[in-house]
């Protein structure tokens, strides 16, 4: 019996001695449970004086389907939000104007830099290319903070609000953090999603948002069920360039680092970004259809125009001239001479210092903190090339757009 005692007590010391001590640890610990999950639905609720909070939200990894629905009632004034993604690489966003916004190839950008990373064998820096939606649920000292945002499956969304957090009660099913920010967050020690959150505004309210319901692992059908019935006719498209403009150059500025360090082949890379001309190209497209002194809001019409009397001197044709003409139009329709004129305008565009210049500053946009750099002549080199690739499939992307609609849709099926 004493040696059972004796190795019962060794056992539960250590198991003490392994329980965090600071918020940080308990930060990593919850977070690692958050991500033992597949996914989760939950229901949260904030009840006040004239107002109410309603939040419905779940997401499910596998299939990468999210939503979220929030009814927010203040003195009889409603707000009803919703936001949802579709297994069609589709995000839909109602913010409550009665306009459904909708923002397309979000899954495929990110399937292209996974497969970019993986043709390479390196890791570039922290970026995770399996990011899928998630939505979460906060309430600040004076409003609501619903997000709906890419994230990392392995960290859970209120991770980013407990930087610089401390460390309030801790119990065997759950523990409270204090944040200046966000006030006090109790997390489920057993599920790792929020609990409780509770923040006392300037007035003095105490303003509360606790779970009421939850369910792990729900599946695809049950998040579905969220977004079931939401109008998605007439949404309005919305370019994507600006979310995901970060992702991409993030994970470009990685690779560079890597070059920085000699731990990548050059060729390699170069080899790589050929076989990425149709997801850049996707990607560029996000800001090719946008406008304000951008390069995509030029005229190209004069150039185009150019290139067709290039055609024309190429390929002459026969009969009268009205027949050649007919012609050349048809010549110009089909998928693959038009991409061969396509490409080899763009090779020649990338070559103009300005225009590169141009196309990286207005990729780069609010995140001008993110514009590429290098250390060293071989980081120099990847650098180049990587910013050669963007720009290319910038004025590819432009192009394609001009052409359908100086020259009409191009014939067949693309």
């Amino acid at each position: 019996m004493r040696i059972l005692l004796t190795v019962w007590l060794l056992t539960f010391s250590i198991a003490a001695a392994e329980e965090p001590k600071d918020a940080g640890a308990w930060v990593k610990e919850l977070s690692a449970t958050y991500a033992k999950h597949e996914g989760f639905t939950a229901t949260y609720v904030s009840k006040g004086e004239g107002k109410s909070l309603d939040v419905v939200m779940g997401v499910d990894e596998a299939s990468g389907l999210a939503a979220l629905h929030l009814l927010a009632n203040k003195n009889g004034h409603k707000l009803e939000v919703r936001q949802w993604s579709t297994a069609n690489d589709e995000l839909f966003s109602d913010p409550g104007s009665g306009e459904v916004m909708l923002i397309t190839g979000i899954g495929t950008e990110l399937k292209s830099i996974a497969e970019l990373k993986q043709s390479l064998a390196i890791a570039p820096g922290d970026l995770h290319p399996d990011m899928i939606f998630c939505p979460s649920m906060l309430v600040t000292k004076d409003s609501i903070a619903p997000s709906f945002n890419l994230a990392n499956r392995d960290n859970a969304s209120w991770t980013s609000t407990l930087k610089n957090a401390t460390l309030g009660e801790v119990s065997e099913v759950r523990v409270t953090f204090r944040s200046a920010e966000s006030g006090e967050l109790t997390i489920s020690r057993e599920t790792g999603l929020l609990l409780r959150q509770s923040i006392t505004a300037d007035d003095g309210e105490v303003r509360v948002l606790e779970l009421k319901e939850h369910r792990l692992n729900p599946g695809a059908d049950e998040v579905a069920k969220i977004s079931a019935g939401w109008k998605t006719e007439g949404a309005k498209v919305m370019a994507r360039g600006s979310m995901l403009a970060p992702l991409r150059l993030r994970m470009f500025q990685g690779l560079i680092d890597t070059f920085d360090n000699n731990a990548a082949d050059l060729k390699k890379l170069e080899a790589a970004l050929d076989t990425q001309r149709e997801p850049l190209r996707r990607f560029a497209d996000g800001f090719a259809g946008e406008v304000g002194g951008s390069l995509a809001s030029k005229d190209w019409n004069k150039l185009l125009d150019t290139i067709k009397e290039a055609a024309r001197k190429d390929f002459p044709g026969e009969g009268t001239a009205e027949e050649k003409e007919k012609a050349l139009e048809n010549l110009l329709a089909r998928p693959e001479f038009r991409e061969k004129f396509r490409d080899k305008v763009a090779d020649t565009l990338v070559e103009n210092q300005q225009g590169r210049e141009i196309v990286m500053f207005e990729i780069c946009g609010k995140n001008r903190a993110a514009k590429l750099t290098a250390k060293t002549p071989q980081g120099e080199t990847a650098r180049t090339l990587l910013e050669t690739a963007l720009c290319r499939a910038y004025f590819e992307a432009v192009l394609d757009r001009k052409m359908a609609k100086h020259w009409g849709e191009r014939m067949g099926l693309d």
